[in-house]
């Protein structure tokens, strides 16, 4: 993308491949610079707008030196990089797709101040070397020098958003990681405020302004790092949990949480600790230890799926009862009510409209539990405003295939095709002549779900593959073409399907969570198939 010379922001280049921006108020450096320079008594011969360009371009070269010399080690460990020159100073920052280590950081960090060193150096010799030159050029290598060299070094004291801040959390986070955040904001706080101090003492009250727009450039103070550092342990423990969950150590992902209960001092993150503490507990199906979960933390569906779960049916019809009435809401107390009794009590039938919903519920119980399965499916069929198509498959669910195959000739070839091919992979039929009709994606992904809810594996993936052949959704056809895979015991294609589907943008916590992907959780190639891309790094 080509970089706008001028700009309202101010001028852009790109340089050794890097975008650059000199922000406008880049130059009030120099001003301030120039303004102690007496233009009215220059020596005679002396150009005044030698001495300007002088200023202005020792000046910016310095910055701009120190901060190539972050790019250029980001570059090196393969991160992109962008250079702005910002009122008094530089900001680099960079990112990379892949995760950015500590020793990384420290380098990346520490490359500014040393090509800054560097380039004073190289800009004192020259200034020795040729003694006798002009004098705009002379007060160009003698600027250039102290810039380089002064802003090179005054950047590794341990200010928070200086590279000796930077370099000072990389290197504790190397040598001393558990105690890295808290020292790391000490050092940096207690260098702050003797910095501030001392410049105001020995300089001016502005310059000491100055340095504390460096300090708080960053967008935290000491004060804040520290408070923030509290929190830090709970903050890895919980990215080492979500580490664990998608490796499918769920009971592993969930004892790395028991030090974090009520400890942390932030809201968000005490929140964040109980909403995958919660995830994690009905993952591993730890009904009792989800019922007791906190108010607000867990809903009362889900609540009431654990005490349903956890053989605490009457409890958890009282939940279902209280819960804002609706078809999920509905269908979860019509199973709770089927698996109390044989038969739904009269005086508790479900509303009509929640019908589709009822059916829904009997798809999902089909091939864990079919007799609840049917016994939902047959509260469902004789209700007025189940749908047409529901029916069939309520139908079939019941075990009632001829009534299915009946039902379904009356709403139209669709839905006679679905129903034919349900019945024909259920008594082991060929289904190649019925797969030779040309049917709509969304019709034979619809018979492939309900071949899979009923444990119909093998005729699921045939329908599921002429569905993918026919243009049909990757997202939903080839997630449950892995299920089917997986049931089968073909964990190489189902590897591959969830690759596909990660590389798609396909939520990696659904994988995580289906329970027909269980036997993959653990395994060093289902981590691998859900890899992702890393963190974002950034330094000046």
């Amino acid at each position: 993308m080509a970089t706008k010379l001028i700009s309202a922001e101010g001028i852009g280049f790109r340089t050794f491949g890097f975008p650059v921006t000199i922000n406008w108020f880049h130059f009030l450096l120099p001003a301030l610079w120039l303004s102690g320079i007496d233009f009215a008594n220059l020596r005679p011969g002396v150009s005044a707008a030698g001495i300007v360009a002088a200023h202005v371009g020792a000046i910016v070269i310095g910055v701009l030196g120190h901060e190539l010399g972050h790019a250029f080690a980001a570059r090196s460990i393969g991160a992109e990089a962008k250079i702005d020159l910002i009122v008094f100073g530089g900001l680099t920052t960079w990112s990379t797709g892949k995760p950015i280590t500590a020793p990384q950081r420290l380098r990346v960090s520490l490359a500014g101040p040393i090509v800054g060193v560097m380039l004073g150096g190289l800009s004192w010799l020259i200034a020795q070397s040729i003694p006798g030159v002009r004098i705009e050029i002379q007060v160009f290598l003698d600027l250039l020098t102290q810039v380089a060299m002064i802003w090179g070094i005054f950047n590794l004291v341990p200010f928070p958003g200086f590279d000796g801040g930077h370099s000072l959390d990389a290197a504790l986070e190397i040598f001393a990681p558990s105690r890295a955040a808290r020292l790391g904001a000490v050092i940096k706080g207690v260098a702050a405020v003797l910095g501030v101090a001392a410049v105001w003492y020995y300089f001016s009250l502005f310059s000491a302004l100055i340095l504390l727009f460096f300090v708080f450039r960053g967008g935290s103070s000491p004060l804040q790092e520290y408070r923030k550092s509290f929190d830090t342990d709970h903050e890895a423990a919980i990215n080492g949990a979500v580490q664990l969950a998608r490796a499918g150590r769920l009971d592993d992902a969930l004892e790395r949480l028991d030090g974090t209960a009520g400890s942390p001092r932030s809201r968000d993150l005490q929140r964040s600790i109980d909403s995958l503490r919660a995830t994690l507990l009905f993952w591993t199906r730890r009904w009792d230890e989800l019922v007791g979960m906190p108010e607000g933390v867990v809903d009362d569906k889900t609540r009431g799926i654990a005490l349903m779960r956890g053989g605490k049916l009457a409890q958890a019809e009282v939940v279902f009862r209280s819960a804002p009435s609706g078809g999920v809401r509905d269908a979860l107390l019509a199973e709770a009510l089927a698996r109390q009794s044989v038969e739904i009590r009269q005086d508790d039938e479900i509303d009509e409209a929640s019908a589709d919903a009822l059916v829904e519920r009997a798809r999902q119980l089909a091939g864990s539990d079919p007799e609840v399965a049917a016994l939902l499916a047959e509260a469902a069929i004789d209700s007025p405003a189940l749908s047409a198509a529901n029916r069939v498959v309520a139908l079939v669910i019941a075990g009632r295939l001829d009534d299915a195959r009946v039902v379904a000739g009356d709403i139209g070839p669709d839905a006679a095709w679905f129903a034919e091919t349900v019945r024909t992979a259920i008594e082991g039929g060929d289904l190649e002549p019925l797969l030779a009709q040309t049917r709509s994606p969304d019709v034979m992904g619809s018979a492939q779900v309900l071949l899979h809810q009923l444990g119909q594996y093998e005729p699921a993936i045939t329908v599921g593959r002429r569905a993918l052949d026919s243009g049909g959704d990757m997202s939903v056809i080839g997630f449950n073409l892995a299920c089917s895979a997986v049931r089968l015991g073909d964990t190489e294609t189902a590897l591959t399907l969830i690759e596909a589907l990660v590389a798609d943008g396909l939520d990696v916590t659904r994988i995580i969570a289906d329970d027909d992907l269980a036997p993959l959780r653990g395994t060093d190639a289902f981590a691998d198939a859900l890899a992702e891309p890393g963190p974002v790094g950034s330094g000046s």
